[in-house]
């Protein structure tokens, strides 16, 4: 299982940040366009607790990210918001 300070290898001036899972938007809409967001677990080699956020449109169609720009935005700001940082020490 990696550790946070992993990913900064090589990295001068980042952090890493975490958003809990009960943080992450349910769903966003803009105009008829409407998507849900879901928190799945997706373990990937050397880590094991790696989740992503997956968007599913209303007839529950998995979308990498929502084609619409507004509410990718909209989705980018509810994280940031929410987002905190991991102490590495």
């Amino acid at each position: 299982m990696s550790a946070p300070a992993d990913v900064l290898q090589g990295k001068v001036s980042a952090t890493v940040a975490a958003v809990l899972v009960r943080d992450v938007p349910l769903d966003a809409t803009e105009g008829t366009i409407h998507f849900t967001f879901r928190t799945e677990h997706k373990p990937v080699p050397d880590n094991r607790a790696h989740s992503e956020v997956r968007a599913y449109d209303d007839v529950g169609v998995f979308h990498a990210y929502p084609p619409h720009r507004g509410l990718r935005k909209k989705f980018r700001e509810e994280m940031a918001k929410a987002a905190f940082p991991v102490p590495l020490g």
